[in-house]
């Protein structure tokens, strides 16, 4: 019994060793862990019998890392998040990899040539980026933004940003170095002989100056006006007759950099009133009107009027402007084109200045009144049309419209009723900012012989197209127009031999068998003189065209105006040949024996334009006593004699003026003297003298000499 106990007990110890060692062999471990561990974490791993299928995961748990791949033994197993594997009889280990994200931190500067960034680049997720804007000399650091996030401003140059992202950021850089601005009139201590004054400086900066003010004498600043983005800026300012002033300037560009400046200076003026108006462009208020009734433009000697309405039409002629005290001038028209009666053509305006620029006025012959508003005119106007184009539109008639192209001597107009007029042209500037179109038509028959007389205003523009406003009379059939019009000048590539304008020149005419004279041009006007004979004309008036029939061939006309003795012994129309070296040979249409030719270049001087406040000493050229004249305001007096009495000038070109004179006292009383002015320096020159004479030959006599003219001392 006792044996048979002991064989039972044995049997089942090694019944029970046995089990034991079967359990332990049959389950093998799988671990499983992540790489770096911040990255996320693994599940799936366990104890499990061979040729377990078993489902290994790997989790995200940092958004800057990805998961890479699985790796068992060095080995790449799984690139999947979740791998199944089958267990075998060895314990095995599993690590998910991860891989931090990388961004691209971008920066640039803004604008790109006044600075640079640095601490841009690729970054690992979660770092921070350290960005540092350094500006170029001259310019200063402004702010940090970023792209596509209009909430990020960072104003330090150094700018510490997270990296979670491709993220692109702006360093904006400014302007640092302010502009310059100088006042070049008026001068330090400067005394300025008018009211009306032309302040005017330059300024400059890198990137453009954007604006000028001025200040004169404490009462505000004011935007100043410019040509060539401020690169030249002015303003017109009414200064106080006797008055010390001071006139502050500042300059600003984009950046808000500005520049200051200022300089004291005097009036020296005795009033308001203007010693010329020559350049002006003048809105005339008829009676007590709102609203402008019309505009004039002047030039030396001519001017320009320009109407939007049929009521006043549109005119060109010439002028005298004479103060005639320190507030009040007179100032009389004479219109030429289109041809007036007598009786119309008789107004003479008493002005009294207000301010610089403002003057009330009074016919005396018509009795009218108004208000004339002084500015000056900008130089607007072309010289020629050759090769332009021109759209006018109606005020008059509802809807209608006119487009006018220009040849050398020709046009086309086409209306936007279907009609179509050709014909030859002249076009002649008579002002800084308008001219005068002469149309004749040669198609349609019914339009033969029926002047379009056209008057152009132009506004002023910077570059084409230029606007401005016209005035219309067809002096065929009296029918009128006004209206605006869009004016692109040609580009005509035509090498003339002859000038496109003559203004500013100086021409040497030598007729067939005569001496040579001299005549000069400005806008639209003429003076000659001839100091050799007494068959040529010294005289002034206007001229139309300088026109261009073939780059050799062109027509000239001219209309005399004063003296009497030259008008219509000197209105001839000319054909003219030119010559490679500024010359030409002329012909007069309808008289064969008036022919010659000419030299040109150059008018070299600049006159006087007013008189009133000088003294001007004449030296005949014959032998006898000099003539010493003195002009105060509108007051001429022989000096050592009892002759006085009124005058008018005007200059006729820069260097050629004509002088009227009616004597009222002295031995010369009741009688109209014309003395043309040819200036060879600021203060010397030539001079004709005429006055009617019935004991004479032709009924006048004339003289000649030399002169001088210098300020009245006072």
């Amino acid at each position: 019994m006792k044996f048979r106990f002991l064989q039972v007990v044995l049997t089942l110890a090694l019944s029970v060793l046995s089990n034991v060692h079967t359990a332990t062999a049959a389950n093998f471990a799988v671990t499983t862990s992540a790489s770096p561990k911040i990255a996320g974490t693994t599940s799936g791993g366990g104890s499990f019998p061979k040729g377990t299928s078993v489902t290994l995961t790997a989790t995200v748990t940092n958004d800057c890392y990805d998961f890479l791949a699985w790796h068992s033994g060095g080995v790449v197993v799984g690139t999947g998040i979740s791998i199944t594997i089958t267990t075998k009889a060895v314990p095995e280990a599993f690590t998910a990899f991860f891989v931090l994200k990388e961004y691209t931190i971008t920066t640039v500067s803004s604008p790109a040539n006044e600075g640079t960034t640095t601490g841009g680049g690729k970054k690992g997720c979660g770092a921070t980026a350290t960005l540092v804007a350094h500006p170029k000399v001259g310019f200063r650091f402004l702010n940090w933004t970023k792209v596509s996030d209009p909430s990020f401003l960072v104003t330090t140059a150094t700018c510490k940003v997270p990296v979670d992202d491709n993220a692109s950021y702006v360093a904006n850089f400014q302007d640092a170095k302010p502009p310059s601005v100088r006042i070049l009139g008026p001068q330090k201590n400067q005394v300025i002989p008018q009211s009306a004054y032309a302040i005017e400086g330059i300024a400059n900066d890198t990137f453009g100056v954007a604006a000028v003010y001025f200040n004169l004498n404490g009462k505000g600043w004011l935007p100043a006006g410019s040509t060539n983005n401020f690169t030249n800026w002015f303003a017109w300012v009414s200064l106080a007759p006797h008055s010390p002033n001071t006139l502050s300037v500042y300059a600003e560009d984009a950046a808000g950099n500005k520049a200051t400046n200022s300089v004291q200076f005097s009036c020296g003026a005795a009033g308001y009133a203007p010693l010329s108006v020559a350049d002006s462009w003048v809105t005339v208020t008829e009676g007590t009107n709102t609203q402008p009734s019309f505009i004039v433009s002047f030039d030396l000697a001519s001017y320009v009027l320009v109407s939007p309405t049929t009521n006043q039409q549109g005119e060109v002629g010439t002028y005298t402007y004479t103060p005639t005290g320190p507030n009040t001038g007179e100032l009389i028209p004479h219109r030429v084109l289109p041809v007036q009666d007598a009786v119309s053509n008789d107004s003479i305006l008493d002005l009294t200045f207000s301010d610089g620029f403002t003057a009330s006025y009074i016919d005396k012959n018509g009795g009218d009144t108004g208000t004339l508003t002084f500015e000056p005119s900008a130089d607007t106007s072309p010289g020629t049309l050759d090769g332009a184009h021109l759209v006018g539109t109606s005020y008059v008639i509802p809807h209608f419209t006119s487009t006018n192209t220009f040849g050398n001597s020709t046009f086309t107009n086409i209306g936007s009723d279907g009609s179509t007029t050709i014909g030859t042209y002249t076009f002649t500037k008579f002002s800084p900012t308008a001219g005068l179109l002469l149309e004749s038509p040669t198609s349609p028959p019914a339009a033969v012989g029926k002047t379009n007389f056209i008057v152009l205003s132009y506004t002023a523009a910077e570059k084409p197209p230029i606007t401005g406003n016209y005035s219309y009379k067809n002096l065929g059939n009296d029918s009128l127009d006004a209206g605006s019009f869009v004016f692109m000048p040609g580009f005509d590539e035509t090498a003339f031999l002859g000038p496109e304008v003559l203004t500013g020149l100086q021409f040497q005419v030598t007729p067939d068998g005569e001496p040579f004279f001299t005549r000069t041009y400005g806008n639209g006007t003429f003076a000659s003189m001839s100091l050799k004979s007494s068959n040529e004309p010294t005289d002034v008036g206007l001229f139309i065209a300088n026109t261009h029939a073939s780059p050799t061939t062109g027509t000239d006309q001219f209309i005399a105006l004063n003296p009497p003795y030259a008008v219509g012994l000197d209105d001839n129309t000319f054909d003219v040949t030119f010559g490679a070296k500024s010359n030409y040979n002329y012909a007069a249409v309808g008289d064969a024996n008036i022919k010659g030719s000419a030299v040109w270049g150059n008018d070299p001087v600049t006159g006087a334009a007013a008189l009133t406040g000088y003294t001007l000493t004449a030296i005949p050229t014959i032998k006898g006593k000099n003539t010493v004249l003195t002009f105060d305001y509108n007051i001429i007096t022989e000096r050592n004699s009892s002759d006085s009495g009124t005058y008018t000038y005007a200059p006729y070109s820069t260097s050629m003026s004509l002088l009227t004179v009616q004597f009222k006292a002295g031995s010369d009383a009741g009688s109209t003297q014309y003395v043309v002015l040819q200036f060879l320096t600021r203060t010397t020159g030539n001079y004709v003298h005429s006055q009617q004479d019935a004991t004479a030959s032709g009924g006048w006599t004339f003289n000649s000499g030399r002169f001088t003219i210098a300020a009245t001392p006072r």
